[in-house]
């Protein structure tokens, strides 16, 4: 026989077992949970799960979806049951609907094909037509109305309701999933670097710009940030906004989704309709950076200051970067802001040019010296171009040449390269508090 202690045993060990079964029999319960993809270009992807009792037989669920959600969009996956139809019924389906909302409310009337209003409180709906009265008193009934002026959305107005037929074989639980791509949801990624002269290097940190003018607000999601730009078929046919900085050190390393990167953020975040949202997605402490200057007569006559970052995990990055502004400042306390640029989509492996302003203390300039017609088809030019340079140590200048039409160097003082049909380049050191030429001779006709 089996003594109580055993028996306690064999009794907690069968409970054990039941549980085991149960989870095999059936799975996990469905959790649920929204899960929203942003986009850098909008629309956003929303998707939605949840657990769902369903009957044997015909089922009608319902649910409230928010009116900027593109309808001919929505997807459902119900494992368990068999979609038969769904529809979507908005909140107001006619005028009449709409103003019968704002009756109490204040309103600005346009007459047909007038443009003065008339304003007041809706007091009632006659025949369809609105009955208003003003401020002094005054009653007015509107009979040929053009336009309304409503102060103030509903947001009621905001919502419309998804309404699914579906036929499962038998009672059970299940789970459903949501989706649908919605407008007025996107978000920027926004880069600030610490630049530190005597280190040569750059803490950057990249953060998220999140906008949510959906009307509709999203409670603890789960959130992703897409960099890329899927196409899209065509669209379907000022708000005020409260700034709210969440501040999160830990961030993930982006995912490789198809042609795009995914970047996710670890923690479940509230999305307040009309706020706009900050989330750090990025943090690199130490970031080599290359610097130079740069003279492209053709384009600016100050000299560019640039700095280059290399995308290798070498170089204290190597993760694919989201296309958006960076604005660098010094590593110092004072934090003087030293110049911005735009960063384009930088993969792994690949390099940007950060030009961040007109140097003080590097100058050029460019001469011709002489322009000679050879015959009726060819020109040639002598030009030269002098850099000086007024700091207290010596700086590396890229010079970038655009040279017209079909042209030939005849001859360059210095080792120079071909850019494209249109541009050559070289790279002159310049000493110190000192000076440095460049000559060169081209031929070309137009």
């Amino acid at each position: 026989m089996l003594d109580r202690k055993d028996g306690s045993i064999l009794f907690v060990l069968t409970l054990f077992l039941l549980g085991l079964v149960q989870l095999t029999a059936f799975g996990e319960a469905p959790v649920d949970r929204t899960i929203i993809t942003v986009y850098q270009n909008g629309p956003s992807l929303v998707v939605k799960r949840e657990g769902v009792e369903l009957d044997q037989g015909v089922n009608e669920l319902s649910r409230v979806i928010p009116s900027s959600a593109l309808t001919k969009t929505i997807f459902l996956d119900i494992p368990d049951g068999t979609v038969k139809n769904f529809r979507v019924v908005p909140s107001v389906n006619k005028e009449s609907g709409l103003l019968e909302r704002f009756v109490g409310k204040e309103i600005a009337v346009y007459k047909s094909g007038d443009d003065d209003s008339v304003e007041g409180t809706l007091i009632d709906l006659i025949g369809g037509k609105p009955l208003l009265k003003s401020s002094d008193g005054e009653f007015s009934l509107i009979r040929d109305p053009g336009e309304y002026r409503i102060k103030g959305i509903s947001p009621e107005l905001q919502e419309n309701t998804l309404k699914v037929r579906l036929i499962s074989d038998e009672r059970k639980e299940s789970s459903l999933t949501l989706g649908y791509h919605l407008n007025g949801l996107d978000w920027s990624p926004q880069y600030v670097g610490f630049l530190d002269e005597e280190k040569g290097k750059l803490g950057l940190r990249g953060i998220a710009h999140i906008s949510n003018d959906t009307g509709w607000s999203f409670e603890q999601a789960k959130l992703y940030l897409l960099a890329g730009s899927p196409a899209r078929e065509e669209a379907e046919g000022v708000k005020f906004f409260a700034a709210r900085n969440v501040a999160k050190q830990d961030t993930s390393a982006p995912e490789s989704v198809f042609d795009y990167y995914r970047y996710p953020v670890d923690y479940r975040l509230d999305l307040t309709e009309g706020t706009k949202t900050q989330v750090k997605f990025l943090r690199k402490d130490a970031v080599n950076y290359h610097r130079y200057y740069r003279y492209e007569p053709a384009v600016s006559s100050a000299v560019a200051s640039v700095i280059v970052l290399v995308n290798t995990e070498e170089k204290g990055l190597g993760l694919p970067l989201a296309s958006g502004t960076v604005r660098i400042y010094d590593s110092t306390e004072e934090r003087t802001f030293l110049g911005a640029d735009s960063l384009p989509n930088l993969p792994e492996g690949n390099s940007a040019e950060l030009d961040l302003g007109k140097t003080f203390d590097v100058k050029g300039e460019r001469k011709r010296t002489s322009h000679s017609k050879l015959d009726d088809k060819y020109w040639e030019d002598q030009v030269t171009i002098e850099l000086t340079n007024r700091k207290d140590q010596p700086v590396t200048v890229k010079v970038i040449e655009r040279l017209p039409g079909s042209w030939e160097i005849i001859s360059f003082d210095r080792d120079f390269e071909k850019i494209d049909s249109n541009r050559v380049q070289c790279e002159v050191k310049v000493p110190s508090d000192g000076t440095a030429r460049i000559s060169y001779t081209v031929k070309y006709r137009y």
